[in-house]
């Protein structure tokens, strides 16, 4: 099996190497532990890291303790990949930046800027380790973002794009709008609308534009079917997802349990309560209906304290 990228075990045969520490099987059951018996049948010692290996090795640490800390590390940096192959569907982060009274943006829309340049230069790292960016066809006519990784504001070298995934069941997406525009390095643009724009004029404009679009069906609530866009991502190849939008998109994603990773960002600012709060929840109507996260990370970067949370614990 080879994918987009040749796998690592001619290479490792090649180097010589005779002894391999594995932190994790892949998932892939087109794999399943075959790079393994590659490298055992060359004569190549091969361990899948436990508490028997930890001992083994004298390595400082409580037993299984270690072990156990290596496959978390290990499966935390593939989450996307681990997810897409035993779920279809990518892993999915939805990033908000807030006041500390947790509003993303003034009545009138102005929301440039609340956080700091610190925290925006740590998201441009976040949409540079994902595979795409996801936003609403709303915050496309609102904001005319380009949704690529600033180099500029990046202190990592880039070497690719991430996808753009746009939400417009209304197709009001025009080819003037700068998620096309050109980049040092090619992307797709995702389009999703609904069966019933198939026959749109516009279409052919936004094709040539380079759009690839894909046609779903409409929820119960008159808006694309959320899961079925994750589906065709995952059918992609798009392991992990990262949304920019309003309180509108990312409250669905979370009401409908599709989101894996929240990452807040909070300003030491109030915006007050006239401003647009940070998820529009319409589900919840009493406490047993909140929504629980679980911590996972809390830093300061810059001015701003970034909070990250896993969902669905």
């Amino acid at each position: 099996h080879q994918g987009r990228t040749p796998p690592c075990t001619q290479s490792i045969v090649d180097a010589g190497i005779q002894e391999v520490i594995i932190a994790m099987q892949d998932p892939n059951p087109k794999v399943s532990g075959l790079g393994i018996k590659i490298l055992e049948a060359h004569g190549i010692r091969c361990h899948l890291v436990d508490s028997k290996l930890i001992n083994h090795h004298r390595i400082q640490g409580s037993s299984g303790t270690l072990g156990k800390a290596v496959k978390q590390i290990a499966e935390e940096m593939n989450a996307g990949f681990i997810h897409r192959i035993t779920k279809g569907t990518p892993w999915v982060q939805i990033k908000m930046a807030a006041s500390l009274d947790g509003r993303i943006a003034m009545a009138d829309g102005e929301s440039k800027w609340i956080t700091s340049k610190a925290a925006r230069q740590e998201v441009q790292k976040m949409r540079l380790a994902s595979c795409a960016i996801l936003t609403s066809s709303k915050t496309l006519i609102e904001d005319n973002p380009r949704l690529s990784v600033r180099s500029e504001e990046c202190e990592i070298p880039i070497q690719r794009q991430p996808d753009v995934v746009l939400l417009d069941s209304n197709l009001v997406c025009k080819p003037h709008h700068r998620i096309f525009e050109q980049l040092d390095h090619p992307r797709t643009v995702h389009i999703f609308t609904s069966i019933e724009q198939r026959e749109t004029p516009e279409i052919k404009d936004l094709e040539s534009a380079g759009a690839l679009i894909h046609y779903c069906k409409k929820g119960p609530d008159n808006n694309l079917d959320l899961k079925e866009v994750l589906e065709v991502l995952g059918k992609r190849e798009i392991n992990r997802l990262f949304i920019e939008s309003g309180g509108k998109l990312a409250g669905q994603f979370i009401q409908q349990k599709l989101v894996n990773e929240l990452t807040l960002f909070f300003a030491p600012i109030l915006l007050g309560h006239q401003a647009i709060p940070m998820f529009q929840l319409d589900n919840i109507k009493q406490l047993s209906d909140k929504v629980s996260l679980k911590l996972q990370q809390m830093e300061q970067i810059g001015e701003d304290m970034m909070l990250g949370f896993w969902a669905n614990p």
